[in-house]
């Protein structure tokens, strides 16, 4: 058995824990697996990425080893080089997604196949077109350090 920990509030992967051993995962500035090492120190796995999210280089461990990808994104052992978004699998060899966002048009992209919109340096964790531009942040003191949206 297999037992993963996220960063809280996130989808970025922290620790691995199995019957053999605890493992710390080292990630990325997007939250992108780079490193894992074991419970003494010592790097068990480490990778490169390609732009879309491919291993481009391992020089430790096995690539199933760490299934996750970029936020969101869980790599699906059975159909190589498919991830699986919750919603839609991602193809890393074609740089796109095989499955419609299952928001259709509604998410104001006419392809329905693509990418979400923003920043190349935002985490689309979902897979899917968002909504975010129809919500406005609200800061509040209360509770403290809680940022709340509405639309």
């Amino acid at each position: 058995m297999i037992t993963w920990v996220f960063d809280e509030g996130s989808f970025v992967p922290s620790t691995k824990i199995t019957q053999e051993d605890v493992y710390s995962i080292v990630t990325d500035y997007i939250g992108k697996p780079i490193a894992a090492y074991n419970g003494v120190g010592n790097l068990v796995w480490e990778v490169e990425y390609d732009i879309y999210g491919n291993i481009r280089s391992q020089t430790k461990g096995e690539q199933h080893f760490m299934p996750f990808r970029y936020q969101g994104q869980y790599e699906d052992a059975e159909l190589d080089g498919l991830m699986y978004n919750r919603f839609r699998y991602y193809d890393g060899n074609r740089g796109m997604y095989i499955s419609q966002d299952p928001i259709g048009l509604a998410g104001n992209n006419p392809n329905i196949y693509g990418y979400v919109s923003g920043r190349v340096d935002a985490s689309k964790v979902w897979g899917i077109s968002t909504i975010s531009h129809l919500l406005f942040p609200v800061f509040t003191t209360s509770p403290p350090n809680h940022l709340f949206f509405c639309g």
